[in-house]
C-alpha cells in the first residue's frame, strides 16, 4: 500500500481552500479537493501491511512528544517554475518551523523502520493543484498563481498527524486515513 504521512489541516483552512480550489475548476489545472488537501511530512511509498503497527507505534511516540502549534496559510505559488509549472501550492506563515521541526521528528523515527533520510530540505507548502500540461495549462496555472500570491488563512490549532493510505486513480488520488495521532497525548 501506498502511505504518507502529514499534518491535518484545521477546518478553517479547508474552508478557506474550498473556495481557492472551487474558483479554479475551470481550465487546464485538476484541483485538488479541498477535502484531501493536508501538509505531507514524509513520503513513505510503497510498504507492506505487516509493518503498519510499527509505523503507527513510532507516529504515535513523535505526536506524543510534540505540541498543537497555531499555523496560519500565505501565498501560493509554482513547482518548479512558472514556465513550466507541475505542482501549484499554498504556503504556509505561521507554524512552518513547527512544522519542519515536525517533519525532521518523523523523518527520524521512521529511520529504524527502513525508510531513507529525507535529501530535500523541507518546504511547508499545501498542493492543491497540477497542470494538466501543454501551453493553456502553463497558462491557466500562471494565471492561478498570480492570484494565490495574495492569499491568506488566519492562524489556527494544528493538532493532529495523520498516516494516509494513498491509492491513485484516473480521477485522482483517493485518501484514507489510517491513524490519527493528536499532537501532545499521552
Amino acid at each position: 500500500m501506498r502511505l504518507f504521512v502529514a499534518l491535518e489541516l484545521p477546518a478553517g483552512h479547508r474552508a478557506a481552500l474550498e473556495g481557492v480550489c472551487e474558483e479554479g475548476r475551470r481550465g487546464g489545472v485538476r484541483w485538488v479537493p479541498a477535502a484531501n488537501v493536508h501538509l505531507t511530512l514524509k513520503f513513505l511509498g510503497e510498504v507492506e501491511e505487516t509493518l503498519l503497527p510499527e509505523i503507527e507505534a513510532a507516529l504515535a511516540a513523535v505526536a506524543s512528544e510534540a505540541a498543537p502549534f497555531s499555523l496560519s496559510l500565505a501565498g501560493g505559488g509554482c513547482f518548479p517554475s512558472p514556465r513550466s509549472p507541475r505542482v501549484v501550492w499554498v504556503g504556509v506563515g505561521a507554524g512552518a518551523e513547527e512544522a519542519a521541526a515536525l517533519a525532521a521528528a518523523v523523518d527520524r523515527a521512521l529511520r529504524p523502520l527502513g525508510f531513507s533520510r529525507e535529501k530535500r530540505r523541507f518546504r511547508a507548502h499545501l498542493t492543491i493543484g497540477r497542470p494538466k500540461g501543454g501551453k493553456e495549462s502553463a497558462a491557466s496555472a500562471a494565471d492561478k498563481i498570480e492570484h494565490l500570491r495574495g492569499f491568506e488563512a488566519p492562524a489556527e490549532a494544528a493538532e493532529v498527524l495523520a498516516l494516509v493510505k494513498s491509492t491513485l486513480t484516473p480521477e485522482g488520488a483517493v485518501y484514507d486515513v489510517l491513524a490519527r495521532l493528536p499532537l501532545g497525548a499521552d
